[in-house]
């Protein structure tokens, strides 16, 4: 059996809410999909301040890279795991597994640091939902949703035109460009609210012919 590299600490448990996993300050990381990187600068321009490239971010894998760019020795502490205490000059990588969207605060753990001001809180957020839109396919004046209902919150709208003739998608005052046949296009919006929200074809005569529909947030 190998042995696991000192830099490296593997977690094996149930899932939780908050699943946490970290590779220690120096030490490479296991390269996994839909991550968010964040690139973290201690030390610079102030001694006793972190500078963070994201301070919100998407619920899944975080990952940290940290570079000590002071004249004394930091460290970096979020979720519960801590690199370990970089000279000036040095880097290291934390990684963290984030399952629940919430407010996480970070620190340097080295004794006064904190105190002078090296923390501060990153936003984690519930990654949108995505709704692929069919329209033009199996009827040409129809519109085909993969969901119907979703949660309140920011939702992409991945819409793709199946029919002959041009057609675009509207909902809650936003819409596509004109979509000739074959092209595709994503339309953003976020529900803050639950209820009932009209979408439709905005070309003439597209709607009446049914070229429309309702979204339900709950």
């Amino acid at each position: 059996m190998s042995r696991v590299g000192k830099g490296s600490v593997v977690l094996v448990g149930a899932l939780t809410a908050l699943a946490v996993a970290v590779s220690g300050a120096l030490g490479g990381s296991a390269t996994q999909s839909a991550t968010t990187t964040v690139a973290v600068t201690a030390g610079k321009p102030s001694e006793f301040k972190f500078t963070l490239s994201k301070r919100t971010v998407p619920t899944g894998t975080l990952v940290f890279k940290i570079a000590n760019r002071g004249a004394i020795a930091h460290d970096f502490k979020i979720a519960g795991r801590t690199t370990a205490k970089l000279a000036p000059g040095k880097t290291g990588t934390l990684r963290v597994t984030v399952g629940k969207a919430g407010k996480y605060a970070f620190l340097c753990t080295l004794p006064g640091h904190a105190a002078a001001g090296m923390k501060g809180t990153l936003t984690v957020t519930k990654p949108p939902t995505t709704v692929a839109v069919t329209a033009g396919k199996p009827p040409e004046f129809r519109f085909t949703l993969s969901k119907r209902t979703v949660p309140k919150g920011a939702v992409t709208f991945k819409v793709a035109n199946r029919g002959k003739v041009a057609h675009d998608f509207k909902i809650v005052g936003k819409k596509t460009k004109r979509l000739t046949s074959g092209k595709t296009a994503i339309l953003r919006a976020t529900f803050r609210k639950a209820g009932k929200y009209a979408f439709l074809c905005t070309l003439p005569g597209h709607a009446a012919a049914g070229m429309k529909g309702v979204l339900t947030v709950r």
